[in-house]
């Protein structure tokens, strides 16, 4: 199974342009700076089946919808190194546990809409997170910030029903 996995991430890659003879799957990470859809979907493809996923690490990215309607993945760790959640990469998903990493620095439009989330926990590296990343997220009730109150601005970011706690 995991060989199957390596041979398809492999190609993969190889199918969207980048050299992959001779690298070792531990050096995967390091030729694909992010994880998207326009870019390297099928990357992805080897997480069907699973209910929780670690992202390798050497990510910088989560590109737009990657794992938008994604019914399978129930748990998501999300390496330090990404600094970008890009447009409705977990939309619609059924993600109820997310580990952010302090390295992030910007959430965009929908990034977390629709999904069954209780809580979110950002780092002090965040600046941006777009108006509506939490939208139609009911369960949520707290995003703990890590920084000053006020400093990154649309608090409540589309989840009316969350308290926005400020830790920094």
């Amino acid at each position: 199974m995991v060989n199957n996995v390596r041979i398809g991430i492999r190609d993969a890659l190889e199918e969207k342009g980048v050299e992959m003879s001779g690298v070792p799957f531990t050096e995967f990470p390091a030729k694909v700076a992010g994880i998207s859809v326009g870019g390297n979907a099928e990357f992805i493809n080897f997480l069907q089946g699973s209910s929780s996923v670690t992202l390798p690490d050497g990510l910088t990215f989560i590109g737009d919808r990657v794992f938008r309607d994604n019914f399978q993945i129930t748990a998501v760790t999300i390496p330090e190194g990404v600094t970008e959640i890009r447009g409705e990469a977990f939309a619609n998903s059924r993600i109820s546990a997310l580990s952010l990493p302090n390295s992030l620095e910007t959430v965009g439009w929908r990034a977390f809409a629709g999904i069954p989330l209780w809580d979110a926990r950002f780092g002090s590296e965040i600046r941006t997170i777009n108006g509506a990343a939490f939208a139609d997220c009911p369960n949520l009730r707290s995003i703990r910030i890590n920084r000053p109150a006020g400093s990154v601005s649309g608090a409540p970011w589309g989840a009316s029903g969350a308290d926005v706690i400020w830790t920094g």
